[in-house]
């Protein structure tokens, strides 16, 4: 949902395809922590949430990065229903600007 390479409609019937095709195998999706937030109906259909995790990319300062990431994890888990939660992409890059936005919800 991110990068808006489909739409809700779409991604729902992939998982739902995926999920009526195989057998006792969680099937999940993963994009940034907050989309979860947003689409909930995609957090609904989905077995495991696969979370990205950026806090650089969200202006965080390095000191701050370790308390950010937790309040990126708690949002996917409230968000989550009691689905297991597992962060698929973090890290602090060598080079780049800290963007001025947050998207906490």
């Amino acid at each position: 949902m991110y990068r808006n390479d489909l739409s809700v409609e779409q991604l729902l019937t992939s998982i739902n395809y995926v999920k009526d095709h195989i057998n006792d195998i969680p099937v999940g999706y993963v994009d940034a922590y907050y989309e979860f937030s947003v689409h909930q109906q995609i957090t609904e259909a989905c077995d495991v949430i696969l979370s990205n995790c950026y806090p650089f990319w969200e202006g965080t300062i390095f000191e701050h990065s370790v308390n950010h990431m937790q309040e990126m994890y708690k949002q996917t888990r409230n968000a989550s229903g009691g689905k297991k939660v597992i962060i698929t992409e973090t890290g602090w890059p060598s080079h780049g600007e800290i963007q001025k936005r947050l998207f906490l919800l």
